[in-house]
């Protein structure tokens, strides 16, 4: 079975098929550095054993499917760099346990981390490792969570 895909910059165009929710054995998905386009698929959420979603620099449009909030073991999610991608980050990526770095930079989403309860993950979670880019258009957002000496959490603009 398929572990890994990794297609990043091969200059592929067109929308990824639906099919690919059929490779269900996957844990990273890289299609980053082509010419992608059109929605992403709401099928992505059958990938349940990705770690890794990586699509930035590409061509999508329309909103972020809330089928990845089915993603529980993902740790990278990478959407950069897709000027098309419209609407707000679903709340059901906020709630992703294993996530330790999502970037949305160069979007045009809207809404800011606060809305996703990234620092409500799970009280035993690293966030000196996790670092969120919501870098929109409007507004360019970039929070880290960081957990003190002391053990408080707190999100920062960086």
């Amino acid at each position: 079975q398929l572990k890994s895909l990794s297609l990043d910059g091969n200059e592929i165009a067109g929308p990824i098929p639906s099919e690919i929710g059929h490779l269900q054995q996957l844990d990273s998905l890289g299609l980053g550095e082509n010419k992608l386009s059109g929605p992403i698929p709401s099928e992505i959420g059958h990938l349940q054993q990705l770690e890794g979603l990586e699509l930035q620099n590409n061509m999508f449009s329309g909103p972020i499917p809330s089928e990845i909030g089915h993603l529980q073991q993902l740790n990278d999610l990478i959407l950069s760099h897709n000027i098309g991608l419209t609407g707000t980050v679903p709340v059901e990526v906020g709630q992703l346990k294993s996530i330790w770095y999502a970037s949305f930079f160069n979007t045009s989403l809207t809404g800011g981390l606060d809305d996703l309860a990234f620092c409500n993950i799970r009280s035993d979670f690293d966030f000196s490792k996790m670092c969120a880019d919501c870098g929109g258009l409007d507004p360019k957002i970039t929070k880290c969570c960081r957990t003190d000496e002391n053990g408080h959490t707190r999100c920062d603009p960086d």
